[in-house]
């Protein structure tokens, strides 16, 4: 048996109270508007674990009554600490401090007092806290992929993996292991091949190390065994499991780790200790250079009993077991060293976005409202009005950055099917039929896999295909109270050992109406129910105005273009105001060196043949219609 099986599970609650006061100050958080959380709240979060003389328990219901908890939990959690105080005080916990008559509960140190003093971005208290509170109701087996998408996506300035670590270990214990300094040390004692252990970029890929090496060498769950080991224990544990066959384990301890080193840094300025060999490669070059040292076939000096060339035959039994392929932890030294790699993503404000659509702010933050409201919204109106550029923007600004990753778009048509958008049986490369998951299928597992983030789906010409027969289920499903997976349904082509489907509550739809077409059947009521109907209107204003100034139309051509299509589209009004010319047509200026050649073949081959089409019955309103345009 090794020595990891002999170590004791540790039960949270009756180890230290910081546990449960976390636990209950995150639920307490679910309760509030993530817009209002700053600073002082991501202060209470990362202090509570905190057991320092210099973090008592009245500091830390300071901190309570100065966050953005509501008044009713900012005395439930203040009561809740003095309870912990008092069990701290009387004994009660495992884990205890010398000398706590004034009661000091917590497990770690930290190296500042207020968060302040590393981070000053707001955005990382509503962002950390919001993982937090999304943690609570996610099963502990996608735990790992919701805080690496937080990780990954978010900036989380001035937070990395020791302090993030302790808040999730008091969250979670058993998913969640202590990567601070000390625990940092710990690992490496144990000779765990962790990558850059300090930065949280690295944190999952390390947690899920270290849970194979639990789960495969220990009967514990809490990590919080591992973190309380002293670097003594850590050490023979390390070594443990190929040192049992030899006869004084801390003596070849000794020589691995302070007699081969020396030669080690002969071979390269990497590597401070063996076990950071990355692969049997280079130990093969450090056997080399050992056995070509005449120095190194002295006795050792490190024990006095243990030729350094028998110190390193021991070593290499332990290489060979640590390389073992069938050994769960032993990779690369960083095989997803491209995954963490930080992607930075514009952040997006319609206020300052140099090319934004030409309506109003007030009337395109409503219009974002809505989305966020109903998670549906049809954008409709006249060819040529920018339905399709403004539902881009409106991804844009719900996401709050150009993050086209957490954006996908399609086009229906006629022949567009449930089997393209959902599921269905296509050929197979072996000529055979094969179930396929289509591409909204596919979108939302996508958006499972990092649910803090909006994820938009836009849908151009929404009326051109048979949308009945396109969603099917999803008729119900895109509902926004139906995004639960206590909704979860068979899908059309599921069998009985398939997951139920359901649609998450991040994945948002925009579809885009052209109310033009004629040839295009009327969207059904039941559809309509499931969305929100935003009208969009040719923007012939001042910005559209001052956008053809910037591309080198004259301020008096620009005015002259408004005045003429304003008085075409009054015209058309009185046909059908879902008619009206829109302004996206007269956006390519780049063949414009001659002014009056480029509003002619707009007319002549775009705003003419379309006029035709709306006043098909009517020439007379066409050749007025068209008169309004000519110069």
């Amino acid at each position: 048996m090794n020595k990891l099986e002999t170590l004791k599970d540790i039960i949270a609650d009756k180890y230290d109270g910081c546990y449960e006061v976390m636990r209950e100050c995150v639920k307490a958080y679910a309760n509030v508007d993530t817009a209002l959380l700053d600073l002082k709240d991501l202060d209470l979060v990362l202090m509570i674990p905190i057991g320092t003389w210099t973090f008592l328990n009245d500091k830390k219901k300071e901190l309570v009554y100065a966050s953005h908890l509501d008044a009713e939990a900012k005395e439930r959690i203040a009561s809740l600490m003095d309870v912990v105080n008092q069990k701290s005080i009387d004994g009660e916990y495992e884990h205890t401090q010398e000398d706590a008559k004034e009661g000091c509960w917590g497990m770690f140190g930290t190296a500042f007092r207020s968060v302040t003093a590393v981070c000053k971005d707001v955005a990382t208290a509503k962002d950390f806290i919001a993982m937090l509170v999304a943690a609570l109701n996610t099963p502990e087996d996608k735990l790992y992929a919701l805080v690496g998408s937080t990780i990954k996506n978010k900036p989380l300035t001035g937070l990395q993996a020791g302090v993030i670590s302790q808040v999730l270990h008091c969250l979670f214990p058993t998913a969640f292991p202590v990567l601070n300094s000390w625990g940092r040390d710990i690992y490496d004692a144990l000779r765990l091949r962790l990558v850059s252990a300090g930065k949280k970029e690295n944190y999952i890929h390390n947690c899920e190390t270290i849970r194979k090496y639990r789960d495969k060498f220990g009967t514990f769950k809490n990590y919080r065994v591992l973190d309380s080991l002293t670097i003594e224990e850590a050490h023979e544990i390390g070594f443990g499991f190929f040192v049992e066959r030899y006869s004084n384990p801390k003596a070849i301890l000794g020589d691995i780790d302070n007699i081969l080193p020396k030669y080690l840094s002969k071979l390269t300025e990497d590597y401070d200790t063996l076990y950071q060999i990355p692969d049997a490669e280079t130990a093969k070059e450090v056997q080399t250079i050992l056995r070509a040292d005449k120095g190194f076939m002295k006795k050792s000096e490190a024990t006095g009993r243990h030729r350094p060339s028998s110190c390193f035959k021991k070593y290499m039994d332990f290489f060979d077991w640590w390389m073992n392929p069938e050994d769960p932890f032993a990779q690369p030294e960083d095989p997803f060293e491209d995954e963490y790699e930080e992607e930075v993503f514009e952040e997006y404000y319609f206020s300052s976005d140099p090319d934004k659509p030409f309506i109003s702010e007030e009337r395109f933050q409503k219009i974002v409202s809505l989305l966020k409201s109903k998670k549906n919204i049809i954008l409709e109106g006249a060819p040529g009005v920018g339905k399709t550029f403004l539902a881009r923007k409106v991804a844009y600004q719900l996401i709050g950055a150009v993050k086209n990753q957490n954006i996908e778009m399609v086009q229906f048509h006629q022949s567009y099917g449930y089997e393209d958008f959902v599921q269905g049986i296509r050929p197979s490369t072996n000529g055979g039929f094969e179930r396929r998951n289509g591409i909204f299928y596919n979108f939302c597992d996508k958006a499972r896999l990092s649910p803090n983030e909006p994820f938009v789906f836009i849908i151009d010409e929404i009326n051109r295909g048979n949308i009945s027969k396109i969603l099917g289920e999803l008729m119900m499903l895109i509902e926004a109270d139906k995004r639960k997976e206590e909704f979860a349904i068979k899908l059309t082509y599921s069998d009985e050992s398939d997951e139920r489907f359901y649609v998450p509550d991040n994945v948002y739809l925009i579809g885009c109406m052209n109310t033009a077409d004629r040839s295009l059947a009327i969207v059904d009521y039941a559809l309509r129910r499931r969305f929100r109907f935003c009208p969009i209107a040719p923007e012939f204003n001042d910005a559209f105005r001052d956008f053809m100034v910037s591309k080198g139309i004259s301020m008096e051509h620009a005015k002259q273009i408004i005045d003429k299509v304003k008085a075409a589209n009054e015209l058309i009004a009185e046909i059908d105001r879902g008619l009206e010319i829109g302004h996206s047509y007269f956006c390519h200026t780049d063949q414009c060196d001659d002014f009056y050649t480029w509003w002619n073949d707009i007319c002549e081959y775009e705003l003419f043949p379309y006029i035709r089409e709306v006043c098909f019955d009517d020439d007379d309103k066409c050749e007025q219609i068209c008169n309004k345009l000519k110069f």
